[in-house]
């Protein structure tokens, strides 16, 4: 299956027409690939996360900042690479 293409976050538009980026997966964002099931999956589990914990926001909190989703993203890449 072929992924969508999307629009990654970027400051030359304005926030209420950018993907939020508690949601994207960072494939799409950090890497600009294609959409795909796997991006949608990732998706869903911060928006399930969201939806059952108090107060109700995602695992990652960007705040619309590229560069704090960019730290956030590393640091649970280094956190999954220590624990294998």
């Amino acid at each position: 299956m072929q992924g969508v293409g999307g629009v990654a976050w970027t400051s030359k538009q304005p926030k209420m027409t950018q993907p939020d980026l508690d949601f994207v997966s960072p494939e799409v964002q950090l890497v600009s690939a294609a959409a795909s099931p796997a991006s949608d999956v990732f998706s869903y589990g911060q928006l399930v996360c969201a939806l059952f914990t108090e107060p109700g926001r995602s695992l990652i909190q960007a705040e619309h900042n590229v560069t704090a989703y960019a730290r956030q993203i590393d640091k649970v890449r280094r956190i999954c690479s220590d624990t294998q």
